[in-house]
């Protein structure tokens, strides 16, 4: 399995994984509901320094850099 690091697109990375995770979403207001809990999640873990976390937010299947599993992209995000 393949997972993208999309490090420039951060917003639109957390957009799509709530989308991916919330498929079944009952309106557009529980859409907005779970992208913004994604990106609060991810601004968490950025700023945490949490590269495990921040990682864990991505999902296959999207076009930017690719990363071989979890392990390289939490790698690639701990590389200063």
């Amino acid at each position: 399995m393949f997972l993208i690091a999309l490090s420039a697109l951060p917003v639109a990375a957390a957009i799509v994984a709530a989308l991916v995770s919330t498929a079944a979403a009952a309106s557009p207001a529980d859409d907005i509901s779970a992208i913004r809990e994604v990106e609060a999640r991810q601004a968490e873990a950025w700023n945490s320094h949490d590269a495990r976390a921040y990682s864990n937010l991505f999902t296959a299947g999207l076009a930017g850099t690719i990363l071989s599993g979890r392990v390289d992209l939490t790698t690639a995000h701990t590389k200063h």
